[in-house]
């Protein structure tokens, strides 16, 4: 089975636990819509490990915000993990 959609539509409430690869064919530079359209396949009853293939040419716009999501995604986690281990990244 195929499913095929926009990154904003997949992460409207599509439960994809049948699936276990995605494939992003564009970006998306809103972080919440990128990590959304993700979890689409990582619902409860998923009991596969999860791939997801970015089609992406090199030197492309979608390469550079494919590369700006990553470093949203590490800021993110960077601060939420000082955060709980005490340290108040926001001084």
């Amino acid at each position: 089975m195929i499913f095929i959609g926009q990154i904003q539509a997949a992460g409207m409430g599509l439960t994809l636990t049948a699936a276990s690869t995605m494939v992003f064919y564009s970006c998306d530079y809103s972080m919440s819509n990128f990590d959304q359209a993700k979890s689409r396949i990582h619902r409860a009853g998923q009991k596969n490990n999860c791939l997801y293939i970015y089609l992406v040419v090199r030197n492309s716009i979608d390469g550079k915000v494919l590369k700006a999501l990553r470093d949203k995604q590490n800021l993110a986690k960077m601060l939420v993990d000082d955060y709980r281990a005490g340290r108040q990244p926001f001084k």
